[in-house]
């Protein structure tokens, strides 16, 4: 069934969002994937937002489930660290996902949130949220 994918593209830096390489490739990342699998691209929300501040309580995650679900649309990223590198925010986006019908495409998996298990999704967002510490700690 074709479904439409709202991308979600985010940068961590103004250096990156100046550059917008890096928005490029993950919007091209998005529609390969699309192709692949027979959806629709709409129009992408971009965001320039370092990864710790993607939460679900005061970010573009919340408004972006909510706008998917009122024009009936998933989101796509082209990874997981696109969405958050916030543990928690990670969670609590996969238990809104579930919560609201909206499921998330993460492209360099080939998967949706929806269709990865819990703990296998806690592991990855565990991941993420150290990835996120090595960053900072090396900056």
């Amino acid at each position: 069934m074709k479904k439409k994918l709202q991308p979600l593209l985010r940068v961590s830096s103004v250096g990156q969002w100046n550059k917008q390489t890096s928005v490029k490739d993950q919007l091209r990342q998005i529609k390969e994937y699309a192709e692949r699998e027979g959806h629709e691209v709409v129009e992408p929300i971009s965001i320039q937002i370092s990864g710790k501040l993607m939460t679900m309580d005061k970010s573009q995650l919340s408004v972006a489930l909510v706008n998917c679900k009122e024009k009936g649309m998933e989101l796509a990223v082209s990874r997981l660290d696109r969405l958050s590198r916030s543990q928690i925010a990670l969670l609590q986006l996969k238990e809104a996902s579930d919560n609201s019908g909206v499921d998330c495409h993460v492209c360099s998996l080939g998967r949706t949130i929806k269709n990865i298990s819990h703990i296998e999704f806690s592991m990855m967002a565990l991941l993420a949220d150290n990835e996120r510490r090595t960053i900072q700690s090396r900056v």
